[in-house]
């Protein structure tokens, strides 16, 4: 424990819980709906029109690599937020970043059918 917190000082709001909880548990979400779609879970995939399946297939790395940075540094950002390490901040940025830049060439498909 550090001496800051033995001598009564307050430690973080309660909110940055909340929110760091809420966050984990939206970008776990969108994990599993990376690693189904990447791993083309046939039980997944079926689900989607040969036209949806078709574009998850030519989707060129960048837009896989952005896609990837912003789901799993949320789950990562949410993580060392909860932690209360400062290396969250940086990290949440680039999930942000990777969220916005994959927007575009993913533009909806992704997520629950």
């Amino acid at each position: 424990m550090s001496k800051a917190r033995k001598a009564g000082t307050r430690g973080r709001p309660w909110h940055l819980w909340v929110v760091g909880i809420v966050g984990l548990l939206w970008n776990s979400f969108g994990v599993v709906s990376f690693m189904l779609t990447q791993l083309n879970v046939e039980a997944v995939m079926s689900e989607y029109p040969p036209e949806q399946r078709e574009y998850f297939q030519s989707l060129p790395l960048w837009a896989v690599a952005f896609w990837a940075i912003g789901v799993f540094g949320g789950v990562m950002g949410c993580l060392l937020m909860l932690l209360e390490k400062r290396l969250a901040v940086p990290i949440l940025i680039a999930s942000v970043v990777g969220a916005i830049v994959s927007k575009e060439p993913l533009g909806g498909l992704h997520g629950c059918p």
